[in-house]
């Protein structure tokens, strides 16, 4: 039993295309709060000065006419990975706050937070949690892989092929 007092937090985690939208969509979301940290990363990467401030100083070409180019940044983690590190650096404290933030406002006493590699990144977040580490057998992981990025040789895919696996 729940007490009021305490509010749960589950961390659905697992690699791209392992399930975790699928788990997360099987909970029935009543009374309970769902947060998707890859919606968090778009909003930050739409409506955050700071984060785009930071951008330009990877790369000047990462921002056009004030708005982020996700096909310069993927032409750039292809061509040196470690571009996704930096990214992640950069990104990861805002994520942390905005989420922290989610979860103090919620009034549910109950909140799921899908977070994509959550232990493979080490990702810290400041709360008390229980987690659902969701994965699948490596050809299911690849069929999903390539239905969601296409049969492309894209330099891009293939980094990320490797990141994961």
């Amino acid at each position: 039993m729940f007490s009021k007092k305490h509010k749960k937090v589950l961390l659905v985690t697992g690699s791209v295309a392992a399930g975790k939208s699928f788990i997360c969509n099987q909970i029935d979301k009543e009374n309970v709060s769902y947060i998707d940290l890859d919606k968090i990363v778009n909003l930050i990467y739409e409506n955050n000065k700071d984060f785009k401030k930071k951008l330009l100083t990877i790369d000047p070409s990462f921002i056009e006419n004030n708005k982020i180019n996700k096909n310069n940044i993927k032409k750039a983690i292809s061509e040196n990975p470690k571009v996704l590190d930096l990214l992640e650096q950069n990104i990861y404290p805002i994520l942390r706050n905005k989420l922290n933030l989610l979860l103090i406002k919620s009034k549910d006493l109950l909140c799921i937070v899908e977070v994509p590699l959550l232990f493979e990144k080490n990702f810290k977040v400041d709360i008390s949690f229980r987690s659902i580490n969701v994965f699948c057998s490596k050809v299911t992981h690849r069929k999903r892989l390539h239905s969601r990025f296409g049969k492309s040789k894209n330099l891009f895919k293939n980094t990320i092929l490797k990141y994961i696996f």
